[in-house]
């Protein structure tokens, strides 16, 4: 059977989206980059077996805001997914298809349409921070008898300390580092590609430069990441999903000794940590969100909820994150969308 060259076209596009763009030109993160593949490899799932869609009539009317609204409801009433993921599901599509339509200008109306396509309404999330107990509590059960926990320790408290999300820790490179100033401090690159300017004050400064010291002692070359990992002799970015797994290992036991630690954490809950800390301790709304990098004081709402819910609660007893890997799958002579995008 003949296959149509815009069929082919596309699934070109998908494959070097998720190849190529997404890891070395938007530079996502381990995280963005599954949820860009899993939302196409699901698209493209939901336009064979349900609108029997294959390469030579994969066209751009493939990618209408009709179509795309169907597959929302699709995933949520037949895949059993929640509004929640199906949002990020659309959100990654969304990405995807704007990709597209800078590759060639005949599929812009494609991405306009795309950002016409409204999420789903879903109840708003409730933030859990962690008490200040618990951030010691966690940190205490870091054993620094060895190298991963000596590298962990620090890892944990830069994210508390700064504020920082998880990938804008693991980006820092040692040039970003600036303790000798007077007033120290550390530039991280946030979303959007901003970068922002956090101070260091404490006992991070030493235990920063203690780290430095021990672990880059034949690499000081700046552009070398502050935390890496050896792969065939070579140093690398330590995956965000070996993080997960640490932080999780250390807050169980964490919890044996503090019930307030929850035996499963995730990284972001540091940051929501840090925020909540920092407007119990008199910071302004306006000052935290700069400190945190965000745009808007929305977010920082959301921690003053929190902030009023653990005092609550407080009241209350008174009374009584696979490593994305590259693959090339492109075979001119199987027909299945995923396979052939790679998706599968």
């Amino acid at each position: 059977m003949k296959t149509s060259n815009e069929g082919k076209r596309i699934l070109k596009y998908i494959s070097r989206f998720l190849t190529d763009y997404a890891p070395y030109i938007r530079s996502c993160s381990d995280h963005t980059l599954r949820n860009y593949k899993t939302a196409l490899d699901q698209y493209l799932e939901w336009l064979e077996d349900v609108q029997n869609i294959r390469v030579n009539t994969l066209t751009a009317d493939s990618f209408h805001s009709e179509k795309i609204e169907l597959w929302i409801a699709w995933l949520v009433n037949n895949k059993g997914q929640s509004k929640t993921t199906a949002n990020v599901r659309l959100s990654s599509l969304r990405v995807f298809i704007h990709y597209l339509s800078r590759q060639d200008p005949k599929y812009r109306y494609l991405s306009l349409e795309a950002k016409e396509v409204r999420p789903l309404k879903t109840p708003k999330r409730k933030i859990h921070g962690i008490s200040r107990e618990a951030v010691k509590a966690l940190l205490s059960v870091i054993s620094t008898s060895t190298k991963t926990g000596k590298r962990y320790l620090i890892l944990i408290s830069l994210i508390y300390t700064t504020g920082a999300r998880l990938d804008e820790v693991l980006s820092i490179q040692l040039d970003d580092i600036h303790l000798d100033n007077e007033n120290p401090y550390i530039i991280l690159l946030g979303k959007g590609s901003k970068y922002r300017n956090v101070p260091l004050v404490g006992n991070i400064v030493k235990m920063l430069s203690y780290y430095i010291s021990s672990f880059h002692v034949n690499s000081s070359e700046g552009t070398n990441y502050l935390f890496y990992t050896s792969h065939k002799g070579k140093n690398q970015k330590i995956s965000q999903t070996a993080v997960r797994k640490q932080l999780n290992k250390y807050a169980f036991e964490a919890h044996q000794i503090c019930p307030q630690c929850p035996e499963k954490l995730h990284p972001h809950q540091l940051r929501h940590a840090k925020a909540t800390h920092l407007l119990e301790d008199g910071m302004s709304d306006v000052q935290v969100a700069e400190f945190l990098g965000h745009t808007g004081l929305h977010t920082i709402q959301d921690y003053v909820d929190v902030n009023l819910d653990q005092k609550r609660k407080a009241l209350d007893t008174l009374k009584d994150e696979y490593d994305y890997q590259q693959r090339k799958l492109w075979k001119e002579n199987d027909n299945s969308l995923r396979l052939i995008a790679g998706t599968k």
